[in-house]
């Protein structure tokens, strides 16, 4: 049996990465039990909420909601380079099955951050509704109607008619609606 004491000891010594022979000359203990405490030290699930450790952590503070789109564009770029990242680690140390499984994961992420792209680009345009669009073109139909009910005239005489037209219609607005 060890004490927590030779514990702390051996995983500060395996944190400097001394070998097992190392630390049993060190500690005075026999390699198998070391083995058992870097074990058990390795099948020691993180704690509730930890996150996953790869690359840097986020620049915002954990349970901090995204405030804008362009702050969920930054981090999606981010795990993306932090997953680029991981794959070519796991690719250069030969393990080519998580290296796959990170290159598969930013590739998932590659749509969401186009769509954010495409959002952002909108966000410069002039937008208008549909039904307000709708109503200007029905009041220009109407508008050309009303003109092209009259006869043809020519420029002055056209023009004469239209000022009537807009005196009248104003005239009517000042009453209330009703022609005198």
């Amino acid at each position: 049996m060890i004490t927590p004491a030779q514990r702390q000891q051996i995983l500060a010594l395996a944190e400097r990465n001394e070998s097992v022979r190392a630390i049993s000359r060190a500690t005075g203990l026999h390699r198998e039990t070391i083995g058992r405490v870097l074990r058990a030290r390795a099948n020691t699930p993180p704690a509730i909420g930890t996150p996953p450790a790869i690359g840097t952590p986020p620049a915002t503070p954990p349970g901090t909601p995204p405030g804008t789109e362009e702050s969920l564009e930054a981090e999606v770029r981010s795990l993306m380079s932090d997953l680029r990242a991981e794959s070519r680690a796991c690719s250069a140390s030969g393990d080519a099955g998580n290296a796959a499984k990170f290159a598969r994961i930013g590739a998932t992420l590659a749509p969401l951050l186009a769509r954010l792209e495409r959002a952002r680009g909108q966000e410069d345009g002039v937008f208008i509704p549909a039904s307000e669009l709708a109503a200007k073109r029905a009041q220009l139909v109407a508008h050309l109607r009303t003109l092209a009910s009259g006869p043809f005239l020519c420029t002055k005489c056209g023009r004469e008619e239209r000022v009537a037209w807009v005196d009248d219609a104003d005239d009517r607005d000042l009453r209330g609606g009703r022609k005198s």
